[in-house]
């Protein structure tokens, strides 16, 4: 097994509060968990590797990393091309029926319709 860290390492753990310090060292091949560090929300344990379950991907980490991305809002269900949908400028718009074409990749109106179920006549909508 490979050592990664040692003693007195500057250590980073998002799920532990930012940076910390490698404060012990167990020596034993045979300790599942042989890195302990101290974080400023309080000590946690680790696999060489720094894995914090045996299972899980390593967290632990000597630079910073974020959770960019992360996101439990439910993702919108898109319609497929050509699907009916119905679609206004605003709140106080009236709702027209067009027909989905799709995204539009750069503009701010992210939906892109058609009265006709083609590309002609397209119109972008917020």
């Amino acid at each position: 097994m490979e050592d990664i860290f040692k003693v007195g390492d500057r250590v980073f753990c998002y799920n532990f509060g930012g940076w910390g310090t490698v404060i012990k060292k167990n020596e034993s091949n045979y300790a599942p968990f042989r890195i302990r560090c101290s974080f400023p929300i309080g000590d946690a344990s680790f696999t060489h590797d720094g894995r914090f379950y045996k299972d899980s991907p390593p967290i632990l980490s000597f630079t910073e990393y974020t959770l960019e991305g992360f996101s439990q809002e439910r993702p919108e269900k898109m319609p497929n091309p050509g699907d009916i949908c119905w679609v206004r400028d605003d709140k106080n718009e009236e709702w027209n029926i067009m027909h989905f074409i799709g995204l539009h990749p750069t503009s701010s109106y992210k939906y892109r319709v058609s009265r006709y179920n083609n590309y002609s006549n397209t119109i972008d909508y917020m």
